[in-house]
């Protein structure tokens, strides 16, 4: 994949950044939207390889990846007390981590507001 995006499927991480971390997530005019939606349209090319896929799921895409963003930090928030976490994930204790988070949520905000990648409308 091209540019680390919102549509990214892997997420890209290393340096002990934080899975998910993202150059730009929100959607600069037509071109970016242009390129994601192309992206998602490969993706669903290679999902329906395998199953059939009703487009009128496609609005769920962003609330869902909100849900993960929350989950994934619950999940290491409940398993905090387990001495091997904060080894594993120093970087969810940082300031900066729960900083870029809040601005991830605020992205999935707008996200969530704008038609779905791929509709008509």
């Amino acid at each position: 994949m091209a540019a680390v995006d919102r549509l990214d499927v892997v997420r890209r991480h290393g340096g002990g950044q934080a899975p998910g971390r993202r150059t730009s997530s929100i959607v600069h005019g037509n071109g970016e939207r242009a390129s994601m939606t192309r992206q998602l349209s490969d993706v669903l090319a290679g999902y329906e390889d395998f199953h059939d896929f009703d487009p009128r799921e496609l609005h769920l895409v962003e609330a869902l990846r909100t849900l993960r963003l929350i989950h994934y930090a619950a999940w290491i928030a409940r398993r905090w007390d387990d001495p091997a976490f904060p080894i594993a994930f120093p970087w969810f204790a940082s300031p900066s981590y729960w900083a870029d988070q809040c601005v991830r949520l605020r992205e999935q905000l707008v996200a969530m507001a704008e038609p779905p990648l791929g509709s008509s409308g």
